[in-house]
């Protein structure tokens, strides 16, 4: 998060900062749970920097929740090649 707002401000309107954002905080902490690759404590980990990461959500240009992955894709492609024809 804090690599892609680096960048923005160095190419501004040249860069598009996407933020994918989970539906919720229980639902992060499901599909993390779910993947079964992580310990409690690495989950608890991560769970504590989402919240900090969330924290600067409003500083990209859009954010996109990611309810359904096929959605989601379909609509970061979208927002991707509305960008590109900008330029």
């Amino acid at each position: 998060v804090i690599g892609g707002l680096n960048l923005k401000k160095i190419f501004q309107q040249d860069a598009f900062a996407l933020f994918v954002k989970p539906p919720s905080y229980d639902e992060l902490e499901k599909r993390l749970r779910g993947r079964k690759t992580d310990s409690d404590e690495k989950i608890a980990q991560r769970m504590e920097k989402a919240v900090k990461e969330l924290a600067f959500s409003s500083e990209f240009d859009v954010i996109l929740v990611n309810d359904d992955l096929d959605r989601a894709c379909a609509s970061a492609e979208e927002l991707i090649r509305e960008f590109l024809r900008k330029e």
